[in-house]
């Protein structure tokens, strides 16, 4: 089943599971959602107490580049310099080694 596919599938249970007015409906509709797409019944619970349909993924992702080729290569240099320090150490010691940079 595509992403897409099960996306159309959860939005329309959704709306049957807020319809739904009994304990016996609504337990109904998730053991069809655990069955049909293999999901864990908590998990599938979580998305039908949502206040919105479910939405499935991350959504749309950054491709904005954050720094430039040329700051790259020089922050590649610097942390050669600083004996390649993990990135929240590197962030602690930038402030003192840029001016001796």
């Amino acid at each position: 089943m595509s992403h897409s596919s099960k996306r159309e599938y959860l939005a329309l249970l959704w709306s049957l599971y807020c319809a739904s007015g009994t304990r016996a409906g609504k337990s109904h509709i998730l053991d069809e959602i655990c069955r049909n797409l293999g999901y864990h019944r908590n998990s599938a619970l979580r998305l039908m107490n949502s206040d919105a349909p479910p939405k499935l993924g991350r959504g749309p992702s950054s491709s904005n580049r954050k720094f430039s080729d040329e700051a790259k290569s020089q922050l590649i240099i610097l942390w050669h310099l600083m004996g390649r320090p993990g990135g929240k150490l590197m962030r602690a010691m930038l402030p003192d080694w840029i001016c001796f940079y």
